[in-house]
């Protein structure tokens, strides 16, 4: 038995079902799953918001999001983004996050500098074998 991985709230009064998936990435099989776990809501006038750590050059999403502009549904599913930075962005910022760490910086100041979680600077550092102490 597989276990799901995203949570889905309703909110009445404003008509929005919202999708939070957990897990690091979001693969479109995934969205489908949910979609259509909550597609009853769709056809009684509820928009959808479908918040992620989604790629957004997908060629499965892009073409997604294609289709519902064509049925003029555009608007009825947002996908947000749950990721703070681009991929490019996070990668600059991890070999900038090692390069500190291996200066001799701790990772409470490395995560003050950078403005990055504490907790994903301590993951980076870990990856790279860096003694944290």
């Amino acid at each position: 038995m597989s276990r799901k991985k995203y949570n889905i709230s309703v909110k009445h009064g404003d008509r929005i079902v919202e999708i939070l998936f957990t897990g690091t990435s979001t693969p479109f099989s995934s969205v489908k799953k949910a979609l259509l776990e909550v597609r009853e809501y769709i056809k009684t006038g509820y928009r959808v918001k479908v918040k992620g750590y989604m790629y957004k050059e997908s060629k499965v999403l892009q073409a997604f999001i294609f289709a519902l502009d064509l049925v003029g549904m555009e608007n009825v599913i947002i996908f947000e983004n749950k990721s703070r930075y681009s991929k490019s962005k996070r990668k600059t910022l991890k070999r900038k996050a090692i390069s500190l760490r291996k200066s001799g910086m701790t990772v409470k100041q490395i995560s003050q500098e950078l403005h990055v979680p504490l907790k994903t600077v301590y993951r980076w550092v870990k990856e790279e074998n860096i003694n944290i102490r």
